[in-house]
């Protein structure tokens, strides 16, 4: 697509008609379509001087990548040439509706078979979150996924993370597991002695309730730490078990 989007005064009009987005994705699917292509049916229009399709193109090339700029904000959006108050509002609410789409809720519930699932859900959940964000993942006695719940905004510590609103929510929901989440903005995934501290207190209470607190993930940069399978909640439910 390259040297049709190129050169002056290239609008939708001047491409061929059988090569336009709207309708290559009508005759081949949208799975055919490039990234851009996607990008420029959302958008629509162009300018004068500029189809959607390379208003598009300029948009992924300076943000890096179509997920860089789901990521991005409607502010930021609306400072590219092309790209007004409504279409970075569309766009905006495009990227969201993609997210809910690939973590909502199904007819048929996912169950969780291993911990690669789970950090798919908190990436595409944590990870493009400017703020640090305390969560956490309910599940039934069979594994299946019931919906994640969001319990504080701030620094992971004790006057914002507290056990009682964690479990109020599993116990609502009626629960037999959870897991804990939170993402770190400064893309370290590394957990600090805060969260370690955290987590012991709310694994010591999900041992009260008999509601079993599986592991705690941190979500960096497109990185998860899991405290499971780095041993640390062996380690917690052990210091605690002698405690």
């Amino acid at each position: 697509m390259e040297n049709i989007t190129k050169g002056k005064n290239v609008t939708m009009k001047t491409i061929p008609e059988g090569m336009r987005p709207y309708e290559r994705l009508e005759r081949c699917g949208a799975e055919a379509l490039s990234d851009a292509e996607l990008l420029s049916v959302l958008i629509k229009t162009g300018t004068k001087e500029k189809s959607a399709l390379a208003i598009a193109e300029e948009l992924i090339l300076n943000y890096g990548s179509l997920a860089d700029l789901g990521r991005a904000e409607i502010s930021d959006l609306r400072q590219h040439k092309g790209i007004g108050r409504v279409k970075s509002i569309e766009i905006f609410a495009a990227a969201e509706l993609g997210k809910r789409i690939a973590i909502g809720k199904r007819k048929t519930p996912i169950k969780i078979t291993d911990i690669e699932q789970l950090k798919m859900i908190l990436l595409l959940e944590l990870k493009a979150l400017r703020q640090e964000v305390f969560a956490v993942l309910l599940f039934d006695r069979k594994w299946q996924y019931i919906k994640s719940v969001k319990i504080s905004t701030g620094t992971v510590e004790k006057s914002l993370v507290h056990p009682r609103e964690v479990f109020y929510h599993a116990v609502k929901n009626m629960a037999s597991a959870i897991v804990l989440a939170h993402n770190h903005p400064s893309g370290d995934c590394s957990p600090g002695v805060a969260d370690l501290e955290t987590t012991k207190r709310i694994v010591k209470a999900g041992m009260l309730m008999g509601i079993e607190v599986t592991d705690h993930i941190i979500v960096g940069n497109g990185e998860c730490y899991s405290m499971y399978c780095e041993g640390d909640m062996d380690m917690i439910k052990k210091t605690l078990s002698e405690e």
